[in-house]
C-alpha cells in the first residue's frame, strides 16, 4: 500500500512540474518580442520623424528628391560625399509617400536601427540565451544615440546597418556570401572605410572561418566594378575620384572616442565590467567568443576611428553596436555570478553617478525651464519627478546590493534621456537652431513648380526647407536662360540684391524680404514680366 501510494503521488507531481515548465517556456518565447518592441517604440519609433535635418543630413534630403545616380546631387551638381546606397532608402521613401520634408530622410534610418537590432539580438539569442538578447535591445534602442540617430552626431544609420551585420556574420558564423552581401551594401552607402572596418575585424578575430574568403571578396568586387563603371559612364573621372579619395582628406578625429562613450549612455559605461573575469565566467561556453569578439571591435573601433582619418564614421557604428552588446552582457552576467570587489564598486559607482548627476542637472534645469517657458512645465515636472525616483532607487539598491534594481535605474535613466530629447530638444532644435523654418518662409513664396536660382552654396538644410529644386548658376546673366517656367526666381544676399548691375545683368523685382536668425537680410527676386498664382498653380497641376 506504502509503495502504491508513493508512485501515485510521484506522478501527478510529474505532471505538474511537466506544465509549469511548458508555461514558462511559452512566457519566455514572449518575453523576447515584448521588450524588443517595446523599446523599439518607446525609443525609437516615437517621434522618430520629428527632428529636422542637420547639413550633413539634407544633402542627404537633397539627393533623394533628385534623379537617381552614382552620388548624390545638391544645387544641381554632384556631391562626392553622399554615395548612391546613402539616398536610395530616402529616394524611395519620398518616391512611395510624396512628402518633401524631413521625415525622407528620418525614417529609413528608424528602420535601419530597427533591422540591425533586429539581426544582431537574434544572434545575441542564439548564442547567449533570452534574456542577455532582451537586455541587449534595450542597451541599443535606449542609448542616446538611437533616440537622436542624427547623421550630424557622427551616425551613418545606413551604411551602419551594413558594417555592423557584416562584423556580426563574421563574429557568429564566420565568413560567407551573407557576409559579403552585406558588406557591398555598406560600400554602396559609405564608401570604402566600411569595408576597411570589416577587414580589420577579420585580422583582429584572427580565426580560420573569419578570414576574409573569395565568399566575401567576389560580391564586394562585382560590387566595386560595377558601381565605378555606372559613375564613370555618367560623369567625370574627377568626381569618381574625389568620392574615393574624399575620407583620406579628412583629419583624424581626437574626440571620436569620447563621442561614442557619450552617444552610448547610459549603458556604455557598464560594457567595462567585461574586463572582470567573475563576469565573463557567467557566460555561455557556446557564445564566449562571441561576445569576446564583439568587445574587440568595440575597443579596435575607437582606437582606428580617432587615429585613422576618414573612419570615424565607419568605426562609430561598430563600437556602438559592440558596446550594447557587450554591456549587455555584462550586465546580464551580474544577475547570476559572484563579482569581484571591483565589479561590484564599479556597478554602483557607475549607477550612481550617472543618477546623480542626471538628478542634479534635471532638477536645476527642469526648475528654471518650468519657470520660464509655459510650454515645457509638464516636461519639465515629468523630468523632475522621474529624477527623484531614480537617485532613490539607485541608492536603495545599490546599498542593499539589488543588482535588479540597479538595472531597473538604469532602465528609468534612459526612459528619462528619452523624454528630454523628445520633449525638449526636438522641439528647440525644430524652432531655434534648425534652417527649416527659415527655409519654408521662403518656399511659400514659390510656387511648386518654379526652381529658385543662387549666386553661390547656401546651408544645405536652408535649400532642402525651402522644399522645391535650387540651382546654382555661375552668371547673373544665364538666368533667363535657364530651363523651367518664367519668371526666374533667384535667392540673394540684401548686399548682392543692392549691388545688382541693371544695366548688365537682367533685371529683376524684390518678391520678398527675410531675416536670417542673426538679423542678415535675404531677398527672394524674379525676373521681369507677367506672373500669376493661378497661371503657376495650373501649371503644377498639369504636371501631376
Amino acid at each position: 500500500m506504502s509503495a502504491d501510494t508513493t508512485l501515485g503521488l510521484g506522478r501527478p507531481a510529474a505532471r505538474l512540474r511537466v506544465d509549469h515548465v511548458g508555461h514558462a517556456w511559452d512566457l519566455q518565447r514572449l518575453a523576447l518580442p515584448a521588450v524588443f518592441v517595446a523599446a523599439a517604440v518607446g525609443f525609437v519609433i516615437i517621434g522618430g520623424g520629428n527632428l529636422d535635418l542637420g547639413p550633413d543630413e539634407a544633402k542627404i534630403g537633397l539627393s533623394a528628391v533628385e534623379p537617381i545616380g552614382p552620388f548624390g546631387q545638391s544645387l544641381g551638381g554632384w556631391e562626392p560625399s553622399i554615395w548612391v546606397g546613402a539616398y536610395l532608402p530616402s529616394k524611395l521613401w519620398y518616391l512611395a509617400s510624396g512628402m518633401w520634408e524631413s521625415a525622407i530622410v528620418r525614417w529609413p534610418a528608424v528602420i535601419a536601427a530597427i533591422v540591425t537590432a533586429l539581426i544582431v539580438v537574434r544572434t545575441v539569442r542564439t548564442k547567449a540565451g533570452v534574456r542577455m538578447a532582451s537586455l541587449c535591445a534595450v542597451t541599443w534602442f535606449g542609448s542616446i544615440a538611437m533616440m537622436d540617430r542624427s547623421g550630424d552626431a557622427g551616425l551613418d544609420l545606413i551604411a551602419g546597418m551594413g558594417t555592423i551585420l557584416a562584423v556580426n556574420r563574421l563574429l557568429a558564423g564566420g565568413a560567407s556570401w551573407t557576409v559579403g552581401l552585406f558588406a557591398s551594401w555598406a560600400f554602396l552607402a559609405g564608401g570604402w572605410p566600411p569595408l576597411a572596418m570589416i577587414g580589420l575585424t577579420s585580422i583582429l578575430l584572427g580565426r580560420s572561418g573569419a578570414s576574409i574568403n573569395y565568399k566575401v571578396i567576389i560580391p564586394v568586387v562585382l560590387t566595386v566594378v560595377g558601381w565605378s563603371a555606372w559613375a564613370l559612364a555618367t560623369t567625370r573621372a574627377e568626381v569618381w575620384a574625389a568620392a574615393l579619395t574624399l575620407p583620406l582628406t579628412k583629419s583624424s578625429a581626437w574626440m571620436m572616442a569620447a563621442t561614442v562613450l557619450g552617444l552610448g549612455l547610459p549603458w556604455s559605461p557598464f560594457a567595462a565590467l567585461a574586463f572582470s573575469p567573475s563576469i565573463r565566467d557567467q557566460w555561455k561556453p557556446e557564445g564566449r567568443a562571441y561576445l569576446v569578439g564583439w568587445g574587440q571591435v568595440a575597443i579596435a573601433s575607437l582606437i582606428a576611428g580617432t587615429v585613422i582619418p576618414g573612419f570615424a564614421t565607419a568605426a562609430t557604428m561598430t563600437a556602438l553596436a559592440g558596446l550594447s552588446v557587450v554591456a549587455a552582457a555584462s550586465l546580464d552576467a551580474t544577475l547570476q555570478a559572484t563579482l569581484t570587489t571591483k565589479a561590484r564598486v564599479w556597478l554602483a559607482f557607475a549607477a550612481i553617478t550617472l543618477a546623480v548627476l542626471w538628478t542634479v542637472f534635471a532638477v536645476v534645469w527642469g526648475v528654471q525651464l518650468a519657470l520660464n517657458i509655459a510650454y515645457y512645465r509638464a516636461i519639465s515636472i515629468t523630468l523632475i519627478a522621474l529624477a527623484i525616483g531614480l537617485v532613490t532607487i539607485v541608492a536603495a539598491s545599490s546599498w542593499l546590493g539589488d543588482r535588479r534594481g540597479q538595472i531597473a535605474s538604469l532602465i528609468l535613466l534612459a526612459v528619462s534621456f528619452k523624454l528630454a530629447h523628445f520633449g525638449h530638444h526636438v522641439p528647440e532644435w525644430n524652432y531655434r537652431h534648425s534652417q527649416a523654418p527659415w527655409g519654408r518662409a521662403i518656399g511659400q513664396w514659390l510656387p511648386r513648380s518654379y526652381p529658385v536660382h543662387v549666386l553661390h552654396a547656401w546651408p544645405t538644410d536652408l535649400v532642402f526647407a525651402i522644399e522645391r529644386p535650387v540651382r546654382h548658376i555661375v552668371d547673373p546673366r544665364l538666368l533667363p536662360d535657364r530651363p523651367g517656367p518664367s519668371p526666374k526666381f533667384i535667392l540673394l544676399l540684401a548686399s548682392e540684391f543692392e549691388h545688382w548691375q541693371t544695366d548688365k545683368w537682367p533685371k529683376i523685382v524684390p518678391v520678398a524680404r527675410f531675416q536670417d536668425e542673426v538679423g542678415e537680410g535675404r531677398v527672394l527676386a524674379r525676373t521681369e514680366g507677367e506672373f500669376s498664382w493661378r497661371k503657376a498653380a495650373t501649371e503644377a497641376a498639369a504636371e501631376d
